[in-house]
């Protein structure tokens, strides 16, 4: 029976729900809602965490898990010397002597700072991704908590932007960490003239388009804020946004064989959707993404013995920002990576594990999109 395959079909562990929150049917008013900022760095990124204690307000709770394995005690001095306060923070540790360096246990880390909410919603970030001064306002705005209130399966998308690499570094594709943090739009009348600028853009719009090609940016930029705007359509499976969602039981965590770059996310939001969370999306609050070196992960899921792809890709995106709107060529590429055993690649080895999870999915989670 169903029951049978769906134990057959999960070698990998895949879960379906968060049993140790608490449940979806207790009710909640919409003066009961609050909100805590969920998010999961390395110790490198430490200083980035007092853009988000600032932006988020010192006063409204963090709870971040950081893999690193330092003491618990040099960390957290290390968090309170970005401008943190001690008693908005939850912080757990995951030492990293158990893994890879170049096998970033990503939603473990997820997982681990979802464990230790407390409010009745979160506001899931990537610590590079720093929130507009307006968002927790926003999310505590009358119309948002009448919303939450009456749909413990609403997933409210914060738009992603990035702030392109050139603004703080010339012609260099990646900046030196911690200059021009200012430069990173806090409000909508930052953000603006930066989009006019084209200083600041829709997250990885031109690596990967569906990955928050779902969001109407056009619309959100008409928006009034704490409107929502019910997406009418998500178009990829690829699509990955930045949620505040109520934490409680039915809530999917993170697949946590997803370790390193690529897939991690996106199963996330897939298992939401099919799981019967509704998508819409809040005007007058943004993510911005801040410019970084690329990660030991992302180095890893993006070798192929032999070819450089990095580069190569890297060769395309500067094309096309230059106008010539080349894409990579199909059959280059197809010609470069002939032979290349993808089983043995990060990516290829991704790519089967995600296979495996669509089906655990399908089979797994009646469809209540």
């Amino acid at each position: 029976g169903p029951e049978t395959d769906t134990v057959i079909n999960n070698p990998h562990n895949f879960r379906i729900d968060t049993p140790n929150a608490p449940s979806c049917t207790d009710p909640l008013s919409p003066s009961s809602i609050s909100y805590t900022l969920v998010t999961q760095m390395s110790a490198e990124r430490i200083w980035m965490l007092g853009e988000h204690c600032e932006r988020w307000g010192y006063a409204n709770p963090i709870s971040v898990a950081v893999f690193t394995n330092r003491t618990r005690q040099n960390v957290t001095s290390d968090i309170i010397a970005t401008g943190c306060k001690r008693e908005q923070l939850a912080i757990q540790l995951l030492s990293t002597d158990d893994y890879d360096e170049d096998d970033y246990p990503v939603n473990i880390l997820r997982n681990m700072a979802l464990s230790e909410v407390r409010t009745s919603h979160i506001m899931y970030v990537d610590v590079d991704f720093w929130p507009s001064t307006a968002l927790r306002p926003v999310l505590e705005s009358i119309n948002i908590r009448q919303e939450f209130a009456s749909d413990s399966r609403l997933a409210v998308v914060v738009p992603a932007y990035q702030l392109y690499a050139h603004r703080l570094c010339g012609e260099h594709e990646n900046c030196k960490e911690k200059e021009q943090t200012n430069d990173v739009p806090r409000t909508m009348e930052d953000l603006r003239p930066l989009l006019d600028t084209e200083d600041v853009g829709i997250f990885d719009f031109e690596a990967n388009w569906n990955g928050h090609g779902s969001t109407s940016y056009k619309t959100f930029l008409l928006q009034d804020e704490g409107e929502l705007f019910d997406l009418p359509c998500i178009n990829s499976n690829r699509y990955e946004p930045y949620l505040a969602l109520r934490y409680c039981r039915d809530l999917p965590p993170f697949q946590e064989v997803f370790t390193g770059y690529g897939k991690n996310k996106m199963t996330w939001a897939m298992q939401l959707r099919r799981s019967g969370y509704d998508f819409a999306q809040v005007g007058g609050a943004f993510v911005c993404h801040y410019p970084h070196f690329r990660s030991k992960a992302k180095l890893s899921w993006d070798y192929i013995p032999n070819l450089n792809v990095s580069d190569a890709l890297a060769v395309s995106v500067e094309a096309r920002k230059a106008g010539k709107q080349n894409r990579f060529n199909v059959i280059e590429k197809k010609d470069l990576i002939r032979g290349v055993d993808w089983a043995q690649t990060k990516r290829g080895k991704g790519d089967m594990l995600y296979l495996d999870y669509r089906r655990w999915l399908y089979d797994a989670v009646p469809d209540q999109s």
